[in-house]
């Protein structure tokens, strides 16, 4: 089958029209053209197959056969390539145009050229495979202008195969693949052979060959040559599927070759009493077979697919997403040794801004972070009946309040973040995590029932949080968002912060690919800030940040490591700035004993406290002594630290925190 008409043309007006109303109306009238709303015209017979024979549509809709009962069972007709078409056709009809949809007109094109031929003889023959082969005898001379070449030969081409008299020698030659040295020009009646010799003169005088039966099939095919563009459908192939052609061309030949039936034959050879597989994946099956023509084939889906998306693009341009001025959601951890004080540091960060703030813990988890069902009793007369109904947890409660107020910011703080075993607490939910340049989640997630049913709840009535889905994802999906409740993605206004002990790591430690969906924002020891709090013990005050300093050197060569220095507000002062001699020995001392020195020797832990009753040291031993001898054995551990008692200092009034 031969295209009879300018592909511009087909994709437009008509197709447009009969797409959209196929698209949108239930299919309970009585005829075709009521059916594609048209008044009946002698040609839409004719093109309505066209479109059919390229594949544009899944079944005929000549003769009420395959294509008119999916249209009885309200089922589309489109093909994946119509579909593709109508949008390239869409945005030709609308005048508008960028290069990609330029590419992708052309890559259509590629595919209609590749459907292209007929059955002669018995034998089915693509115009590609025919054309590429008639090259080898009538080769373009280095000189000639591409598209003027093809245009003379596929004119000869045509006219031999159209004259059933003349075509019987072409595809005996051709299907024995036997030199062709002669082709005909018909021209009113006349039937002039043409050797290879008078080709090129033809080319070279510009014989004119407005006179040639079939007139117009040469010119739809390769179009005018001295047009800038021209947009006959072979020459538009050529642009972008040149390759791709020449390989389809060797597929057959080579088939040929082995008497074999050409592997386009299942594209060519449509049946219009089925429904016609996908031409796009039998296409893809063929040159799956040809190593390169595999990667000529997924370039040329790839150009088609980037000039569909430029075109939905135009068509549907998407709504100006709400943003916050100045503000970008994150993900940020807050870490370092305990008592740096990070949750201060977040407060301070989120201002007066809205925030839910938990805990995690060893026991919490996916349905503790995002909900789940729980058991409601209800009275029904003198019957309790127990139901069950979906309870959101603290995450999605903010979830929800931040798609409700785009406007707004919001925080969500997780405080000891590793105290939790995040990969089973987040679930799918750490996808979302993955932020783009706007703040929204990079990636999508589907979601389950009982979770799509709280959201359409709770966002039914919220224009705002429908109209950025969508968009969204038209944008990151390329294609339409069937339920926008059936996903989940984090908006632009909602950040998650966390903080995070580095003492505790190794209760539940996190993979990178966790860790890398997060800005991590290390937390230092404020020694100066330390120094304005003073340790009162004794009757003696100390200076708490030289006491840092001096134990936090310690623990680190102890150690080899940070994570169990102590931070500025390991333990919290009192209104003076003081910390209490109770509180240091029974948190300080506490700490340095059972999480530092506990499994060390005699000679490390000789480093730090020293001797009771020259037997080492142990905690509850301390306690065991006299008043007096505590107070002397204090003295000794901050003269073992070089920590010399502050005299004659009055206290002070500023609180560092």
């Amino acid at each position: 089958m031969i295209i009879y008409s300018n592909i511009d043309t087909l994709l437009s007006g008509k197709f447009q029209r009969w797409s959209e109303n196929i698209l949108n109306k239930v299919q309970d009238k009585p005829d075709l053209f009521s059916v594609i709303g048209d008044d009946h015209r002698s040609d839409d017979g004719t093109r309505a197959n066209e479109l059919f024979r390229l594949g544009l549509f899944s079944g005929s809709l000549l003769g009420k056969k395959a294509g008119w009962n999916l249209l009885m069972q309200d089922k589309n007709i489109h093909s994946r390539l119509g579909f593709l078409s109508y949008i390239i056709g869409k945005v030709i009809n609308l005048k508008h145009s960028t290069e990609k949809i330029e590419r992708a007109y052309s890559a259509l094109c590629t595919l209609y050229a590749l459907q292209t031929g007929d059955i002669i003889q018995g034998k089915t023959f693509s115009v590609i495979g025919l054309s590429f082969y008639v090259r080898k005898y009538f080769p373009k001379p280095e000189e000639v202008n591409e598209i003027k070449y093809w245009r003379y030969l596929t004119a000869l081409i045509f006219c031999t195969y159209y004259d059933e008299t003349l075509q019987k020698q072409l595809f005996l030659d051709y299907f024995t693949l036997q030199p062709i040295k002669t082709l005909y020009l018909v021209e009113n009646n006349n039937k002039i052979p043409v050797d290879y010799t008078t080709f090129l003169s033809y080319i070279s005088s510009n014989r004119s060959i407005n006179n040639i039966t079939p007139i117009k099939y040469s010119l739809f095919w390769v179009g005018k040559y001295q047009d800038i563009k021209p947009r006959g459908l072979f020459s538009q192939s050529l642009l972008v599927g040149g390759k791709l052609l020449q390989i389809a061309a060797d597929i057959e030949h080579n088939a040929i070759k082995q008497n074999q039936i050409s592997p386009f034959n299942t594209i060519i050879n449509k049946n219009d009493s089925n429904v016609i597989p996908c031409i796009l994946e039998s296409l893809q099956s063929i040159f799956n077979n040809h190593p390169q023509g595999k990667i000529e084939f997924q370039n040329l889906m790839k150009t088609l697919y980037e000039g569909v998306n430029d075109a939905l693009m135009f068509i549907n341009p998407p709504i100006k997403l709400p943003i916050i001025e100045g503000f970008k959601a994150y993900n940020r951890i807050y870490f370092g040794c305990p008592g740096t004080g990070k949750s201060t540091i977040v407060e301070g960060e989120i201002k007066d801004n809205y925030q839910e703030t938990i805990t995690f813990h060893p026991e919490f988890d996916y349905a503790s972070f995002i909900g789940c069902y729980k058991p409601f009793t209800e009275i029904k007369g003198e019957e309790k009946i127990i139901s069950y109904q979906f309870v959101a947890q603290a995450f999605i409660k903010l979830y929800v309040e931040a798609w409700k107020n785009l406007d707004k910011a919001y925080y969500f703080v997780i405080e000891e973040i590793n105290r939790g075993n995040c990969a089973a607490i987040f679930g799918d939910i750490f996808q979302l995590l993955d932020r783009d340049l706007q703040g929204y989640s990079r990636y999508f997630i589907s979601i389950d029932s009982d979770l799509a049913n709280y959201l359409e709840n709770e966002l039914k009535d919220n224009s705002g949080y429908t109209s950025v889905i969508n968009s969204l994802y038209l944008q990151k999906r390329k294609t339409a968002c069937k339920n926008p409740y059936q996903i989940m993605l984090l908006p632009n206004n909602l950040s998650i912060l966390a903080t995070m002990n580095t003492s505790d790591q190794s209760l539940f430690p996190m993979d990178s690919a966790f860790k890398r969906r997060w800005e991590w924002k290390y937390i230092a020891i404020d020694y100066e800030k330390a120094k304005k709090i003073q340790l009162k013990i004794s009757g003696n005050s100390y200076n708490w940040g030289e006491f840092l300093l001096s134990i936090n050197k310690q623990i680190f060569e102890i150690t080899e490591s940070e994570d169990k220095q102590m931070g500025t507000f390991f333990v919290v002062p009192d209104e003076k700035s003081a910390i209490s001699e109770e509180v240091f020995l029974n948190k300080v001392l506490f700490y340095l004993w059972y999480d530092v020195l506990k499994n060390e020797g005699k000679e490390t832990i000789a480093k730090v406290f020293p001797d009771i009753k020259n037997e080492g040291f142990h905690y509850a031993a301390f306690f065991a002594l006299s008043e007096e001898e505590k107070q002397s054995w204090l003295k000794a551990f901050f003269e073992l630290h070089n920590i010399p008692a502050i005299s004659n200092v009055s206290e002070q009034n500023e609180n560092p925190t």
